[in-house]
Parts: structure tokens; C-alpha cells; sequence
């Protein structure tokens, strides 16, 4: 399995570019935040990352440029969820993750899929939009009975 990006990219990701992103996420195309919890800690995470809809519009699609083995996949993949929250797609609950390695990059838009071959991304994570995320409120709290 090729890990397109080195580790210690990751590591300037994460303690640099992360912090630098997390502001002007909400104003970059198909740029969101996912939030997904630690497989061994329990410690909440949070990281700005791309994603992108499906062809049937059920689903999302997140690149897997760290390679399938990093630690955010391992941790959704246990978890079998996480949630995303962007301006276009506003937060859901993504549920079903599953692992898929497509070398023509079908679930990327075309500009976005030449970009991933120049680096050799071929692994993804496919997600489903959890059709039924919460049960809705059952009355309006600002009226009092």
C-alpha cells in the first residue's frame, strides 16, 4: 500500500497547517471539518479536510492522502462513524465507512482527480449520510405548556 504523503507531513498538518485552515474552512470549496472520536482515548478530534458527494447524493467521499493506515481512518473505521460539517453540506452524521481503492478516482470531480494521481492517490472513504441522525424535537422549546 503506497501512503502518498510521508508521516512527517502529517506531523506539520497537524500541529501547523490544521491551525492555519481551521478559520477559512467555511469559505473553501468542498472543505470541511470532521469530528471523530480516538479508538483507544476516547479524546474528541476535529481536522479541516475535503470531501466530496456522492453520485447518488447519499454518501460522502473523503481522499485518503495519509494512506488508509492513519490514524483518523483507524479511528472512524472502529468507530463506524463520524460527523462532517461544512457551509455546503451543513453537520451530519456519516455512518457505514468503508474503505475503497479505486486507481481512477470515479468519485472525485475530474480537476480533483488529476490532482490525486500527480500524488498517487488511489484509497478512499466512503461514507453514508445517516438518513435518520437524531429524533427531531418533539415540541418547540421557547413555548412553555
Amino acid at each position: 500500500m503506497t501512503i502518498p504523503f510521508h508521516r512527517q507531513v502529517a506531523w506539520v498538518n497537524r500541529h501547523v497547517a490544521n491551525g492555519i485552515l481551521g478559520p477559512i474552512v467555511w469559505f473553501l470549496p468542498t472543505f470541511g471539518r470532521i469530528r471523530h472520536v480516538g479508538r483507544r482515548t476516547g479524546k474528541p478530534y476535529e481536522a479541516p479536510i475535503m470531501a466530496f458527494r456522492s453520485h447518488d447524493r447519499r454518501g460522502l467521499t473523503f481522499a485518503l492522502t495519509y494512506g488508509a493506515d492513519a490514524e483518523w481512518v483507524k479511528n472512524v473505521l472502529a468507530a463506524g462513524e463520524l460527523e462532517f460539517d461544512s457551509r455546503w453540506t451543513g453537520p451530519v452524521r456519516l455512518v457505514e465507512p468503508r474503505l475503497v481503492h479505486d486507481p481512477h478516482r470515479r468519485d472525485v470531480p475530474w480537476l480533483v482527480r488529476r490532482a490525486l494521481g500527480l500524488i498517487s492517490v488511489d484509497d478512499f472513504l466512503e461514507t453514508t449520510i445517516d438518513p435518520d441522525p437524531g429524533d427531531p424535537p418533539t415540541a418547540d422549546p421557547r413555548r412553555s405548556s
